[in-house]
């Protein structure tokens, strides 16, 4: 088994070719010269506004034309979500923590707690 892998491992040593340092170094110039010229933009900039139209109502008519029905659906499914948290009864206990110790009655939190035993003077 190990002499297929050294013979695969010699022909694959006697593929490969020497380097040429002439061309690595030419390669390398020209990759160099792509890079420098390639760089930021060679004609200037043209001045051009991108300030959008003034005025609250265009703002507004720009908003409204590029609502979808996927926005109004998930506010309107929301909106029922904490409607129905809010006024079923489950949800307001859960908005409404209690103390239980303190939601007990008197007469339970009395019978919970061990009474004194009263000491009667000695005659």
């Amino acid at each position: 088994m190990t002499d297929d892998l050294d013979d695969l491992k010699a022909a694959m040593t006697a593929a490969t070719p020497a380097p040429d340092p002439a061309t690595r170094a030419a390669h390398l110039a020209l990759a160099q010269k792509n890079f420098e010229d390639l760089q930021g933009s060679r004609a200037a900039a043209r001045p051009s506004s991108d300030r959008p139209a003034s005025g609250f109502w265009t703002g507004v008519r720009t908003m409204f034309a590029t609502l979808t029905t996927r926005g109004g659906l998930v506010a309107t499914t929301a909106i029922v979500a904490v409607g129905i948290v809010v006024l079923s009864p489950a949800g307001r206990d859960l908005l409404r923590p209690q103390d239980l110790t303190l939601a007990r009655p008197i007469a339970e939190r009395d019978a919970a707690q061990p009474q004194p035993v009263p000491s009667h003077p000695a005659p």
